[in-house]
């Protein structure tokens, strides 16, 4: 019986016991008619929010805690429990580790014989700070180095908007696909027709001696707000190696301590950031660990990028971010300054809230809307917007000046939230709109998300689209592009294209959801020329004609030389998240990706970029698999050797812990293992005569020589997380009879392995030679067999009491005892039949 059944069952029986009194003295008026004691209501904690260590004080407030019993916490009772008062109680969370030091929302419970408080209030266990990871100072040695980590600062040509919100959209250089993020402005002037700001900056080496300084501040306060500080300043970046004259110097960097997190959650965080003497450009990445001590070396194997943002300034915003898969984790925080002024300074903040949020995934959705057009003052229309949790978002207008946000409706059906927006008057221009959700239930805060739409008089042609790759093949390009971001009032009904601007042709078959396309021909209607440059650009088409063109990226037909991969060996953690990027290639581009024999369980491989991602649910040693790269032109493969170690030690036993093995047979002993893989095995003890040990297996074989006694051997299994020992006591009995080798029968196993005591009960008992048996024993008592082969016999347990078995034989050849074949079981306690209890009351 559960303890909420069982505090239901004693009220229950003290009602029916006092029922009949308190009706009489009701009656006869001597005790007022009152309502049963009230269970306690919990109505906040405080901190909601602490280390997934546990060992967090909270303060409870709420009422009735006035014989409180307990508090529990996500279900596991809290340490240092005190009813401070019917309104107040303190509680430490309590103390977690491994696995169990997971994020997440957890119910806070006071617990009462009167009935527990309702599951309302949640504690968030969330990650600290590591701030031991962090180093500050001056000097060369201060610099944080990204390399390939550092996939949006490449020299990559990028598209930056206008118009709010400030959108910058680019092409990530480790997955080649799109990607855009939104940044914010001093001023209208800022970063206005700046070249450094026709590509995204590269990472640069410093070269200023003491010049060049980073800095923490733990409890610096911006924007009214306790937060962690990372900032840097210095000069004299190094030029040499960049495409253009502006870079990035990152540092420093830190990491939060290491949790557990599943494929549900998510974590959150607010962040902020501001130029000081130059730009920012901030990076953060879920790094996946092997344990909770250790920070692994920074590779894209390990890596997941979260968060990439660059610009002047970014207002306090809310970043979430989803877990991949099951396993353990750090954030890792890197600060970085841009030198976007081409003057060679450095010097930006970047700041984080200390504590971070945790709970199941949730994502803000707007529903799709165009450009409004109105000449009416005061005009309204509506946006929708959607989140994971099914609850009410929140929207607003971040320039009230043009639109205000207000009359709301949500549909806790579709989980849908209607907005309506106003024109400010007879305002024009743009309408930018941020989403929010915060933490509710078991539910993490949102990202925040922002669209916009322009208020306009009239519709007009839409804006740029973005061209993000061209796929270039045998007299053909395919042109992959995001689309515009304003369809300028008037639906997209289609798109253009030229060549080295030699007049827009219809693409074929587009329609506004187009996102790719092939050319085939010039605008002469002949093939393309392999081996020729084609500069190619995309315009976008509604009613009011064509718009805005993209940007122009070069393509260059030809017949593709086949993949040339190479062979490559990678090593993954179990239960942890890892990325194997796609192998070394030589050759042409890649169109899709293939592996034989299936991926052990837990990791797929993404068939358009070749690499391998998630978390394996098993450790394996080095394993082949064979990788297909294919294009047009044909295909290449590699051998993949991949290792994947166990985060935990091996947990060996053995069962009998006595076994007895005979002169002149077989013996193979293994031991059981339900920890993690054994890499090396080792024994202390001397082995029977004619036995051998297996390092690399554990396994003890041979055939013995000589009848010994009772030896004690002590074997133990290690691998990188530590290891574990288990003791053998093993007899090597004379199985001979009149001075012959034995060479009778020998039962092994029995299916089942266990029966109910006092039962008759079918069994097969396996082993060899069986043939050769003429009788068989359990306990004393002759046992009735019918022969299946020599490898198995079938018989019927006789009834006997709980305990393990041994089996003899009597043959030719001797008489042998087998040792605990199987094993009784107790019968089931069947429980005591009670008459139900009547109360009648007159």
């Amino acid at each position: 019986m559960s303890k909420k059944h069982a505090q239901k069952s004693r009220l229950s029986l003290r009602i029916v016991a006092g029922f009949t009194a308190a009706i009489a003295a009701v009656a006869i008026g001597l005790i007022p008619m009152s309502a049963q004691a009230a269970q306690p209501s919990l109505t906040s904690i405080s901190p909601a929010i602490g280390t997934v260590y546990g060992g967090t004080t909270l303060t409870l407030t709420g009422t009735d805690f006035t014989g409180a019993t307990g508090v529990t916490i996500g279900g596991v009772a809290g340490t240092s429990f005190t009813v401070d008062s019917a309104t107040e109680i303190t509680v430490t969370t309590p103390t977690r580790t491994g696995n169990n030091a997971a994020i997440g929302k957890a119910a806070v419970v006071v617990e009462h014989a009167d009935g527990d408080s309702a599951e309302s209030v949640y504690f968030t266990y969330s990650p600290d700070w590591d701030f031991d990871t962090v180093d500050t100072g001056s000097g060369l040695d201060k610099q944080v180095v990204l390399g390939d980590l550092a996939s949006r600062t490449q020299g990559k040509a990028i598209s930056r908007s206008a118009t709010q919100p400030y959108t910058v959209t680019g092409t990530d250089s480790l997955t080649g696909e799109a990607y855009t993020y939104t940044y914010g402005k001093n001023s209208a002037s800022d970063f206005a027709g700046s070249s450094a700001y026709e590509v995204e900056g590269e990472e640069s080496t410093f070269s200023g001696g003491d010049n060049f300084s980073t800095s923490l501040n733990q409890s610096a306060t911006y924007l009214s707000t306790s937060a962690v500080q990372l900032g840097n300043s210095g000069s004299s970046i190094d030029k040499s190696s960049r495409v253009a004259p502006y870079g990035t110097i990152f540092g420093p960097e830190l990491y939060t301590e290491a949790f557990y997190a599943s494929s549900t959650q998510s974590l959150a965080f607010d962040w902020a950031a501001q130029k000081v003497s130059d730009a920012y450009e901030v990076y953060a990445f879920l790094v996946s660990v092997a344990d909770s001590s250790t920070i692994p070396t920074p590779s894209t194997a390990n890596h997941s990028l979260v968060l990439h943002n660059q610009g002047n300034l970014k207002n306090w915003t809310t970043q979430a971010l989803a877990v991949p898969a099951n396993g353990l984790y750090r954030l890792r925080f890197v600060n970085g300054s841009y030198d976007e002024t081409g003057g060679l300074a450095i010097g930006n903040s970047f700041y984080l809230t200390q504590a971070l949020n945790s709970g199941l995934k949730n994502d803000i959705s707007f529903g799709p809307f165009g450009d409004f057009v109105t000449t009416t003052a005061g005009d309204t229309t509506t946006v929708t917007a959607s989140a994971t949790s099914g609850e009410e978002v929140t929207v607003e207008s971040l320039d009230t000046d043009i639109c205000t946000v207000g009359g709301k409706s949500h549909d806790s059906g579709t989980g849908v939230t209607t907005w309506t927006v106003t024109r400010n008057g007879s305002a024009t221009g743009e309408c930018v709109l941020l989403a929010s959700q915060d933490s509710i239930g078991t539910y993490n805060s949102a990202s925040e998300t922002q669209a916009a739409f322009t208020i306009r008089t009239s519709a007009t042609t839409p804006n740029a689209p973005f061209i993000s790759s061209i796929d270039e093949d045998n007299q053909e390009l395919t042109v992959n592009f995001l689309a515009p971001t304003r369809d300028g009032g008037s639906t997209v009904t289609s798109y253009e294209y030229q060549t080295d601007s030699d007049g827009w042709r219809a693409v074929s078959g587009s329609s506004g959801s187009t996102r790719s396309f092939t050319i085939a021909v010039d605008s002469g209607n002949t093939a393309l020329v392999n081996g020729t440059t084609y500069g190619v650009t995309v315009r976008a088409v509604n009613a009011e004609g064509g718009g805005t063109s993209s940007n122009s990226v070069d393509g260059t037909p030809d017949v593709l030389a086949t993949p040339s991969i190479a062979d490559y060996s990678e090593s993954l953690t179990k239960d942890s998240f890892g990325t194997i990027t796609a192998p070394t290639n030589s050759g042409g581009s890649i169109a899709s990706w293939s592996v034989s024999p299936t991926l052990p369980s837990g990791l797929s491989l993404n068939t358009s970029t070749g690499a391998i991602t998630g978390s394996p649910t098993s450790a394996q040693s080095a394993t082949s698999y064979t990788i297909t790269a294919t294009n047009s032109s044909g295909s290449d493969t590699a051998i993949l050797t991949l290792t994947i170690s166990d985060n935990r030690a091996p947990d060996i036993s053995y069962s009998p812990s006595t076994q007895t093995v005979n002169v002149g047979s077989a013996a193979s002993i293994s031991a059981s293992n339900s920890g993690g893989v054994a890499t090396s095995w080792s024994i202390s003890g001397s082995l029977p005569a004619g036995l051998s040990f297996s390092t690399s297996t554990g396994v003890i074989s041979g055939t013995p020589t000589e009848v010994t006694s009772a030896t004690v051997l002590t074997v133990t299994a290690t691998n990188g997380n530590g290891s574990s020992s288990a003791t053998l006591t093993l007899d090597v009995a004379d199985g001979a009879v009149s001075g012959t080798r034995y060479e009778g029968p020998i039962i092994t196993t029995a299916s089942p392995r266990t029966v109910l005591e006092e039962t008759t009960a079918p069994m097969r008992l396996n082993g060899i030679d069986l043939d050769r048996m003429d009788q068989l024993q359990i306990d004393g008592l002759t046992v009735e067999f019918t022969r299946i082969d020599a490898e198995a016999v079938n018989i019927t347990v006789p009834e006997l009491s709980a305990g393990e078995y041994d089996v003899v034989t009597l043959s030719p050849y001797g008489t042998a005892t087998h040792l605990t074949i199987f094993e009784v079981l107790p019968a089931p306690v069947e429980a005591e039949k009670k008459e139900p209890i009547r109360v009648v009351v007159t």
